[in-house]
């Protein structure tokens, strides 16, 4: 005897959500390009979106329409850069709840990235890391800091032979702070090594941007 194949129930919406479903399928701009409809209307007030577009002003852009309105065909920043430098536009001491929100929605897609290119860690560039470094030294957590400094040092060199840009001297500053700060005789030693790694990599830098500007003589290649 054939059984009788019961259809699927078709899937029913309130129509608050109909709704909205229809309004995430409206959003273009960077929000839209990132996949970040959902996230955009369902974690964010309409004040606190109406509020971010506000802040957001790239070159003088109208920010509503290019986070939300514009087409984008693409971008080079990935979606948990483009969350973490969105947040760098709420600067205000009372923006900070809502930049934090960012920057932890930006590290809960981090935790899932398959990044894997030069200058990142753990699928997050290592310029986004400033403000966990900052909060680990507030809150004396001097060895997750050391920890986490050794690895953007090592993220950010690999970038600086890779694409030819200059490293940034605050990590190493922020280094040779935390060792002195732990202050045992093998750390203070340390933060002087790691300054002069930093003077290192600046003499390469310029060793490299000087071969870069040399011409080359004729007749033969410069030596």
């Amino acid at each position: 005897m054939t059984g009788r194949i019961t259809p699927s129930p078709s899937p029913t919406f309130t129509a608050e959500e109909h709704a909205q479903s229809e309004e995430e399928a409206k959003i273009r701009g960077l929000i839209g390009h990132h996949h970040l409809a959902g996230w955009w209307l369902r974690r964010l007030t309409r004040a606190e979106r109406d509020y971010i577009a506000s802040v957001y002003r790239p070159m003088g852009a109208d920010g509503m329409h290019l986070l939300t309105e514009e087409t984008i065909t693409a971008t080079s920043e990935s979606t948990v850069d483009f969350l973490f430098q969105l947040a760098t536009w709420l600067r205000r001491p009372g923006d900070q709840y809502l930049a934090r929100r960012l920057r932890d929605t930006a590290s809960e897609l981090a935790r899932t990235s398959d990044e894997r290119r030069p200058g990142y860690h753990q699928g997050r560039h290592y310029a986004t890391f400033a403000e966990e470094i900052l909060d680990l030294k507030r809150t004396g957590n001097l060895s997750d800091a050391r920890r986490l400094l050794r690895h953007l040092i090592e993220a950010m060199e690999a970038e600086s032979q890779m694409q030819n840009v200059e490293v940034s001297p605050w990590y190493y500053t922020q280094m040779a702070d935390v060792l002195k700060r732990i202050g045992g005789p093998d750390e203070v030693a340390e933060s002087q090594q790691v300054l002069a790694r930093y003077d290192q990599q600046k003499a390469d830098f310029a060793k490299r941007q000087a071969a870069v500007r040399r011409p080359r003589r004729r007749g033969g290649a410069q030596p």
